[in-house]
This record gives C-alpha cells, sequence and structure tokens, in this order.
C-alpha cells in the first residue's frame, strides 16, 4: 500500500478587528488535488469532510474524514483510499492575534488498489499527534501552519506539513455564524497536495 503515501494526509480571547483564530468550533468541506512520488504518474483527486469543537475551557475534539482515489492517468490502474482521524486537542494559548494547539488522534485506514488484473487491499489504524498555529493576519483573514506524525500499524509511517490561508467571505456578527474560503498545501515524503473548499464557523 505504498501508494498510499502521501496521499490522504497530503490532502489540519478574538478581536471585532480580526480574523477569529481562536475559533475551533467548524466544519470545514474540501476538494484535493495530490500527486504521488512512489508511483510515478499516479495523481489522486478526493474530498474531505472536517469538524472542530470545543467542548471545556481549552479543550477540542475533532473528525476527519477523507476520501482520494487515482485520476486514471496510468491505464489499468485503479486505486483508492478512506481515513477517519478521531482526535482530542489542547489549546496552549491564545489572544487576539495568534493561537498554538497540541493534538493527539486516533486513525483508521483502509486502501484498496488493482492493476494488470491484480487486486491488493489492506486496512489498519493507529495514531498521530501534531501540533500548529493559527495567526490573525488582517481584519477577515488567518493563516495555519501544522505539523502531524502519524504511525499506522504496517502501512505507514509518515510526517505531514500543512499550511493554509482562510478569507471570511462572510464575517461572524455577534458571534454569529462566519463562512470562509479555504485553499491549502500538504507535504510529505510520498508527494504532496493542493486543496481548496470552504468552511462555517459558529
Amino acid at each position: 500500500m505504498q501508494i498510499r503515501l502521501g496521499i490522504i494526509t497530503c490532502l489540519f480571547v478574538s478581536s471585532v478587528c480580526f480574523a477569529d483564530a481562536s475559533d475551533y468550533d467548524y466544519v470545514q468541506v474540501a476538494y484535493a488535488s495530490a500527486n504521488n512520488d512512489i508511483a510515478s504518474g499516479a495523481d489522486f483527486s478526493g474530498f474531505g469532510v472536517k469538524g472542530s469543537f470545543q467542548f471545556y475551557r481549552d479543550f477540542y475534539g475533532s473528525v476527519r474524514y477523507v476520501d482520494v482515489s487515482d485520476d486514471g492517468e496510468i491505464a489499468g490502474l485503479s486505486a483508492s483510499a478512506e481515513q477517519l482521524n478521531l482526535g482530542i486537542g489542547y489549546i496552549f494559548g491564545a489572544n487576539e492575534t495568534a493561537s498554538l494547539y497540541g493534538e493527539v488522534n486516533y486513525i483508521d485506514v483502509s486502501a484498496s488498489a488493482s492493476l494488470g488484473g491484480v487486486t491488493a487491499s489492506a486496512s489498519d489504524d493507529g495514531y498521530g499527534v501534531g501540533a500548529g498555529v493559527r495567526l490573525n493576519t488582517g481584519p477577515r483573514s488567518e493563516l495555519h501552519f501544522g505539523v502531524l506524525h502519524e504511525e499506522i500499524g504496517s502501512l505507514f509511517s509518515e510526517t505531514t506539513f500543512v499550511g493554509e490561508w482562510l478569507f471570511d467571505f462572510f464575517p461572524s456578527e455577534s458571534d454569529g455564524v462566519a463562512i470562509s474560503g479555504l485553499l491549502g498545501y500538504n507535504s510529505t515524503s510520498g508527494g504532496e497536495s493542493v486543496y481548496f473548499g470552504a468552511r462555517v464557523s459558529f
């Protein structure tokens, strides 16, 4: 299942004057396109959904689901992968300009591939640990930088570096709902991906 490497994870006090980097209550959906450095020419695409909610002081929970498949650029190749992350995190510090967090995840992965009439599939689970910083960069924009290391049984071990930019198209009014556009980039030892989507904060 080396095809899986670099694909799924290569697919992460407020002020009224700035975007809210201390807001950990949101749902987002994104479309991703990834290349794979291990299987040359095998590009993947798919979607991801993520939710986060702050539930006790500086603790928050998160759920992420990613589903990707190959783009059919290699004749006869059919491959797909799914990943589910269940996480709990802690916000170490937050102010009007930034917040710093750490997170641990339970991860479940399944992948399959077929080439030349030969089919293989595998599934396993494991854990991930990560940390990052969210920065208010303007009245309606935010930057997010993070790193996540994953250990998934016999399938893979890898570290992902994440960069995201968000822009509030419809900012929150009096702690209401905000809608943001999302553009991201992930890099791992197995490849890289770009993705775009939307986030609803509440």
